[in-house]
């Protein structure tokens, strides 16, 4: 049965606050420890990892919660998973989860005079760069199928058929039934599966995968864990005092980043559904404006 969505009940607010307030304590008992064991310096990184572990269990219990799923998070208003909510919330947890991690421990650090100082943290501007990357790329994207919700799809019959007879338990009717546009939609949240990350958006190629979302996958994937590494590596070697900055990443992965993202919104600009050059289209909006007052994660 598919959850109930609309406001969060009483209890489903107490679970939330209740977990990020147990989170927070843990996270604090270990920050002290940073004090009278700080030549231990596995305590930095162990920090770290303790946040991580909160963070990802909060948005597990906010996704339960709001979807009946732990990935709810990444599911979007099409019921599919995403793959630039995917993006966004790693590189969130990660770099945000790091900052936290390293002011907590500086703050508790002898050594570190004042809280000004203990929370001047430099992030690298190969960082900034590669959130702006992703920033971008998500906004260009939502503009993208915000265009491709306004067409209307030629030989509807042929092409959901077609589409259906390759998707186990689906149907022509309720693929155009649900469908936006040209996109493919989800009845209910429950049907969302980690493959709708590498699958294409309409409904004509909804059931192949999408090269340009496999390659960026694989390179955002890669990316997170070569950075966390890094991040690892200077937390476990590091006193808390002398972390006054995060790691940088290397220009060329910065490029393959940006050169990934490039193709993976060329691929997704070309309609993949013949589209109907007679259909009139929805009016709901102003054109680029109306995409970008409307932004969705639903990538």
């Amino acid at each position: 049965m598919a959850p109930q969505l609309g406001r969060s009940s009483p209890e489903s607010n107490r679970m939330v606050i209740l977990t990020g307030i147990i989170g927070i304590v843990l996270i604090l008992i270990l920050a002290n420890l940073l004090g009278p064991f700080r030549g231990w310096t596995l305590t930095v990184a162990a920090l770290w990892a303790l946040v991580v572990a909160v963070v990802i269990a909060l948005l597990a219990v906010i996704g339960k919660l709001r979807l009946g799923r732990p990935g709810g998070i990444l599911i979007s208003d099409r019921n599919l998973m995403s793959l630039t909510r995917f993006q966004i919330i790693g590189w969130t947890v990660l770099i945000g989860s790091a900052l936290l991690a390293v002011g907590l421990a500086r703050v508790f650090d002898p050594h570190v005079k004042t809280l000004a100082d203990a929370l001047n943290i430099d992030i690298p501007a190969e960082v900034w760069q590669l959130l702006g990357i992703s920033g971008g790329s998500t906004v260009l994207s939502t503009m993208v199928k915000s265009n491709k919700k306004q067409k209307e799809p030629a030989q509807e019959q042929k092409v959901t058929e077609k589409t259906a007879s390759l998707l186990r338990g689906e149907t022509p009717q309720n693929i155009q039934a649900n469908r936006e546009g040209l996109l493919y939609v989800n009845p209910v949240p429950s049907d969302a599966r980690f493959m709708d990350m590498l699958e294409g958006d309409e409904i004509a190629n909804t059931a192949y995968l999408d090269i340009g979302k496999v390659q960026m996958f694989l390179f955002t994937v890669f990316a997170l864990l070569m950075y966390g590494a890094s991040l690892w590596q200077l937390f476990f070697k590091t006193d808390p005092a002398a972390i006054t900055a995060l790691p940088g990443l290397t220009q060329m992965m910065v490029t393959i980043i940006g050169t990934s993202h490039a193709a993976y919104l060329g691929t997704k600009w070309i309609d993949q559904t013949p589209v109907d050059p007679n259909a009139t289209p929805a009016d709901d909006g102003d054109g680029v404006g109306s995409a970008l007052a409307d932004a969705e994660l639903d990538g």
